[in-house]
């Protein structure tokens, strides 16, 4: 997708209405469990970066047949793991919807079904569920 395609206000009104930080760097890693000795479902890390002044960034995906118990579950472990040192947190059941998140012609239905935590953890670190009709 060319950002560059379009208008900065459409940009940035779907990088807030979806409270992600994406432009802070990328790298690609994989794991399950990420060491974590808490029991928590399985996940895989999608994209996670380090900004020296508000710490660690994570995209995760989860199996999409995980109950949002598991999940809240797995975000709450998360937020303790990197408490006090991660800007943002986001937890997807579908690698499509975490690939297309930022892609304006993907259904807004469809991503917000799928783009299931949101944690930002700069000022008021809390979770928020957003996988609107996704509540099993």
């Amino acid at each position: 997708m060319d950002v560059n395609a379009h208008k900065p206000d459409d940009l940035a009104r779907r990088l807030h209405r979806l409270g992600i930080v994406t432009i802070l760097g990328l790298s690609l890693v994989a794991c399950v469990g990420c060491g974590s000795s808490e029991k928590t479902i399985p996940y895989e890390v999608l994209r996670q970066w380090e900004h020296k002044k508000l710490g660690t960034g994570l995209e995760i995906l989860v199996d999409e047949a995980a109950s949002k118990e598991d999940v809240m579950t797995l975000a709450k472990s998360l937020q303790r793991k990197y408490e006090g040192n991660y800007t943002a947190i986001c937890i997807f059941d579908s690698r499509e919807a975490w690939r297309r998140r930022l892609d304006e012609s993907y259904p807004e239905k469809k991503l917000r079904r799928h783009w299931l935590v949101n944690m930002l953890g700069i000022d008021a670190p809390k979770i928020v569920w957003d996988g609107e009709g996704r509540d099993h």
